[in-house]
């Protein structure tokens, strides 16, 4: 029974808790500090004893504009906040605060916090190099695209004609790439809160389909009915069947390269298909196509694309998988979540 507990125990739980952690009154006096706290903070036991939570506040008004009024109505708290260490610097994370009741009433409060300073450092400095990395390379693809356009000028016959059509191609892939990667640190960013609302999963198929038979006039695009019905989702579903029905054509072998797209809704799910005749993906080789690891790369140069799209489906509720064709190819399937224009989201 937890009455059969020596109350030392109870404290030497609290003090040796590995997260920094405070114990204040009603009045929310802090009444003690936990090991963690002291070694994080470089405060003293008797330096915070007896003072309220905000002095370990960077902008106290977080405080007690947040969390003391949360606490004052019988609600736990949690949220991000910056906490300030006796030396001025701070650590940025996560805090939880709930009070503690008995027979009476409140007798506590009891906070926590969690420490991500190194991987929110780390987030934003990577988030630094790749916006200056895509700067410079969209300068210098223009660069280089400028002078392609010299060179097409002075091109004396149909190879090199062809040659500079490659490379213009290649460098717009690139910097379609670097769009992409952008969109997906913004998907996967912290600091992202992604727009879900109801949208006709019909249209935007429809629309993909359309600038996918203007950009590869040698495929054969087939489209089966496409009924109304909307999912929740995003504008950046667009990019996602951009992204599959390119992945469809570009690693397509046959001599009449051949996609085929469909939708199936049912009251609670709408599943969208898009199947290539292309050369498929070997068995082994499923489980990583979604991935960025070292055998996607070595397999599929274009994953980025796809990791996106699995990234994308999950913030919205849903997911895509893959499987064989028959006879031949691939079968991507993006499922997603129903919703009606008039759903709460």
């Amino acid at each position: 029974m937890v009455e059969d507990i020596d109350p030392v125990a109870y404290k030497r739980a609290f003090r040796e808790t590995p997260n920094p952690s405070i114990l204040a009154g009603p009045d929310f006096v802090i009444r003690d500090v936990n090991d963690a706290c002291l070694r994080f903070t470089g405060y003293e036991r008797d330096e915070l004893v007896g003072e309220t939570p905000d002095v370990l506040f960077t902008d106290p008004a977080v405080f007690f504009g947040e969390v003391a009024p949360a606490l004052a109505v019988e609600n736990p708290w949690l949220g991000s906040f910056e906490l300030k260490a006796k030396d001025d610097r701070f650590r940025y994370g996560y805090g939880a605060a709930t009070p503690l009741f008995d027979d009476d009433g409140i007798i506590a409060y009891a906070g926590v916090f969690i420490d991500i300073t190194r991987e929110r450092r780390a987030e934003q400095t990577t988030r630094i190099l790749n916006r200056v990395l895509r700067h410079n390379l969209r300068n210098d693809a223009n660069v280089i695209l400028g002078h392609l356009d010299l060179l097409r000028e002075q091109a004396e016959d149909e190879a090199m004609e062809e040659s500079v059509a490659i490379v213009e191609a290649r460098i717009n892939r690139l910097l379609d790439r670097a769009e992409t990667a952008r969109e997906l640190e913004d998907l996967i960013s912290v600091d992202s809160d992604p727009q879900v609302e109801p949208i006709r999963v019909d249209e935007l198929l429809r629309d993909a389909v359309e600038t996918a038979r203007d950009q590869y006039e040698s495929v054969e695009f087939v489209v089966d009915e496409l009924v109304p019905a909307s999912v929740a989702a995003g504008p950046a579903l667009a990019t996602a069947f951009d992204a599959v029905l390119e992945n469809a054509v570009e690693h397509n072998d046959s001599d009449v390269p051949r996609v085929v797209v469909g939708m199936e809704p049912d009251d609670r799910t709408v599943r969208v298909t898009i199947a290539d005749n292309g050369p498929g993906i070997k068995q082994e080789d499923l489980p990583h196509v979604f991935s960025l690891d070292e055998r996607s790369q070595i397999y599929h140069g274009e994953g980025i694309d796809l990791f996106f799209v699995y990234e994308l489906l999950a913030e919205y509720s849903g997911r895509i998988s893959v499987e064989a064709n028959d006879p031949r190819g691939a079968v991507f399937t993006f499922h997603l979540r129903r919703q009606s224009d008039d759903e709460e989201e």
